[in-house]
């Protein structure tokens, strides 16, 4: 019996949603919302990059609100290339 009700969407259910992460001493330039906008340019000079960074004991976060739930299937990270 199928799932009533379910729709299947693929593609990118983030893209443009919005997204925070724990503060840095790069958070105005790597907006955490740069991971979302699309762009997957991976040179961090083009800052088009988000940017979360862990202090000692102190974890990085990241986080993105898709403003539903969703059965999620797979994610896709981009790290960057420095320069």
């Amino acid at each position: 019996m199928p799932d009533v009700g379910r729709v299947l969407i693929s593609g990118n259910v983030a893209y443009r949603k919005y997204a925070d992460q724990g503060w840095n001493d790069y958070s105005e330039v790597y907006k955490a919302g740069n991971a979302v906008d699309g762009d997957t340019d991976p040179k961090i000079r083009h800052q088009h990059c988000s940017l979360a960074q862990q202090y000692g004991l102190i974890k990085f976060s990241w986080l993105v609100d898709l403003g539903e739930l969703y059965d999620i299937e797979e994610v896709t990270l981009i790290g960057t290339l420095g320069e």
